[in-house]
């Protein structure tokens, strides 16, 4: 023990000494400082283009422009910091330079051990599928790794600013080196700089509306919920008896379907009332780009001084991380505040120069929160795999009692609940599972999913309830749904019940609808204007007529660490697994790998109408695709008919 102590005292005396004693400039302080930041930035940026990420296909010279434009956006920042360091120790004096200096130091510190212990991560995820997000007793462990990390390198850093210093102080190398790289580096900051300007949509009323009494509108959609398993529905089982009690007096979608068989792509399709193919949003990590970042429903209410908030959750269906700007305030607990640099980074820069620095950002803080136990990572594999035992969906109903009870301005809240997801479920009520044993079941159980629709119900149940009591019921748009059918399929029925105030437009549609008419409908009851780049139609005046419903699915999909992504992103169709035409109570398939057709009946179908041919379903995909930008010159020769009706 005292041959312990004795060590340690030594080693101390030494660090001291160093300290002290090491002399270094601030020249070789700026060139250490810039050295780190670069690798930061490198090995952040090499992390995401070695993998499938929010740049998708785009060419390789994109995606290293983005990485040059940063590295020298951020050592131009980096220079002024440095700047303003030496400009206070000489209004100063010396009395502080050895702080400052220390302080410029640890801040290079910082970023490197940052970067050590994202690498680390990394590996460990990639290699043992073990990570930070995994722990949670021992997440003490990653914290102890990153402070000595910390302490290393600050120690390490002086060691090579002294011996910079002794470098850079030759006069040849003195005279040049900073102004050359302070003129190249300016100069790559704008020659890779990418500017493109976002404008945000421009609110046009129908008629002189009174915007002081705007209805609040909330959203509630259920994960994976088919309307055959609601009895709101027709279903045999009393799986919705709240929601059974909103019919007589609500306007009720018999035959809704989803645009897109994914969360993302679903959510996105909603908010903005385009299809995927327009949006190109489908699956995580897809993103919104340039100007579909604000043109949506949430830039628009916006304009009319409406508050929004978000209860989803992240990665796969959090707002932010699927790049929708100007449009919610709170998205699962983060504030548009905390995201303002980003918002107006993409106003002016390229989707992906804005989105890049958002992603290693997050990465970061998500990271360090959790380690420093200020916040929780969230396991994304868990989300992605249908582990209902992480979903908590009554706190979002919960908090948006809340906001409603405080918020002084009318309210936009979606609510996405999860519980129903699948494919294992842990219902609450166990009222159709009473007789199984929820660690036994299969999976897609209809007794545990039945009862987790139950719970869904329940919620909902209390939710109406709630509104009521607080009086704010009578002054709100009520919108059930669903983000698409159970095992993402897109060909079977899902819920959509609108309710509005004072029981207006109550009624049912037999006609086919789709959730990208979600965002007109709620515009033409607040008397605006349907933008020309929203290709849904308005329920509210939706004509007695068939009209095709098209939605798309990802194909087969891989996983990577704690991200689950399409394993095809190629040209001509990325990451469109298949096409999907509804129509009437039909539905067509095509898949593009291989160029397999299908078709069938709707099952539970309500409508009467006549349906297509194959043939007529068949050109409607190709017409489709070809409007929205896809090379379908593959698609020239039609694929094999076999007749499944």
């Amino acid at each position: 023990m005292k041959s312990i102590k004795k060590y340690f005292r030594k080693k101390s005396h030494q660090i001291q000494k160093r300290l002290k004693t090491t002399e270094y400039s601030w020249q070789s302080i700026y060139a250490v400082t810039c050295i780190c930041v670069s690798s930061y930035l490198f090995f952040e940026w090499l992390f995401l283009v070695t993998k499938p990420t929010f740049f998708g296909s785009d060419p390789f010279i994109i995606k290293l422009n983005t990485l040059l434009f940063w590295t020298s956006f951020s050592l131009l920042t980096t220079t002024i910091i440095m700047l303003c360091f030496f400009i206070l120790q000489i209004i100063s004096g010396k009395r502080i330079q050895r702080v400052l200096q220390f302080i410029a130091l640890g801040i290079s510190a910082l970023i490197i051990s940052s970067l050590v212990l994202l690498l680390i991560d990394n590996f460990t995820y990639v290699v043992f599928d073990f990570g930070i997000v995994s722990t949670h007793a021992w997440r003490f462990l990653y914290l102890i790794v990153f402070l000595f990390l910390s302490a290393y390198f600050f120690l390490s850093l002086i060691s090579k600013a002294n011996a910079l210093t002794i470098i850079l102080s030759y006069p040849k190398i003195k005279k040049w080196w900073l102004p050359t790289f302070f003129s190249i580096t300016l100069l790559m900051c704008m020659f890779t700089v990418r500017f493109t300007k976002i404008e945000i949509p421009i609110v046009n009323f129908i008629t002189a509306t009174n915007q002081s009494n705007l209805p609040n509108i909330i959203v509630i959609t259920a994960d994976g919920l088919d309307a055959q398993h609601m009895s709101a529905y027709g279903y045999s089982r009393d799986t919705t008896p709240n929601i059974q009690k909103l019919l007589n007096n609500s306007l009720v979608a018999e035959n809704a379907f989803t645009n897109a068989g994914n969360t993302a792509g679903s959510l996105i399709s909603i908010y903005t009332g385009k299809y995927p193919t327009d949006t190109r949003v489908l699956f995580a990590p897809d993103i919104l780009k340039n100007q579909n970042t604000t043109e949506h429903l949430l830039s628009l209410l916006k304009k009319v001084n409406y508050s929004s908030t978000q209860f989803s959750y992240p990665y796969y269906a959090d707002a932010y991380d699927l790049n929708l700007r100007s449009g919610f305030d709170f998205a699962n607990g983060r504030s548009m505040e905390s995201t303002q640099i980003i918002n107006f980074l993409s106003k002016y820069l390229d989707s992906n120069q804005s989105y890049f620095i958002y992603q290693i950002i997050t990465r970061l803080i998500d990271r360090i929160s959790h380690i420093f136990y200020v916040k929780d990572m969230v396991n994304l594999s868990l989300l992605a795999e249908g582990d209902a035992q992480s979903y908590n969906d009554q706190y979002k109903f919960d908090s948006a009692i809340e906001i409603l009870e405080k918020s002084e301005k009318p309210i936009f809240i979606h609510i996405h609940c999860m519980e129903t997801h699948g494919p294992l479920f842990y219902p609450k009520a166990e009222k159709y599972s009473a007789h199984k044993e929820k660690s036994q079941q299969q999976e897609y159980d209809t007794d545990f999913y039945d009862d987790s629709i139950l719970d869904f119900d329940n919620s909902v149940g209390q939710f109406i309830e709630a509104l009521k009591m607080n009086g704010s019921y009578d002054n709100t748009i009520l919108i059930i749904g669903s983000d698409h059918g159970q095992r993402f399929t897109t060909n079977k029925r899902i819920p959509l019940i609108i309710h509005f105030p004072n029981n207006e437009y109550s009624g049912k549609i037999l006609n086919n609808v789709q959730n990208i008419d979600i965002a007109p409908t709620i515009l033409d009851y607040l008397e605006i204007y349907k933008p020309i780049w929203m290709s849904g139609n308005s329920l509210l005046t939706l004509k007695n007529s068939n009209r095709p419903i098209i939605s798309f699915t990802i194909g087969q999909f891989n996983q990577e660490g704690d991200d689950i992504f399409a394993n095809n992103n190629k040209p001509p169709f990325y990451q469109f697994g298949y096409i999907n035409v509804n129509y009437c109570d039909t539905y067509f398939r095509l898949t593009f790998e291989g160029k397999q057709w299908e078709s069938g009946t709707i099952e539970g179908y309500t409508g009467q109408c006549e349906s297509i041919t194959d043939e007529q379903a068949y050109q409607l995909m190709v017409d489709h695709l070809k409007k929205y930008g896809f090379d379908v010159s593959s698609l020239k020769d039609q694929p094999y008919f076999e007749n499944n009706n």
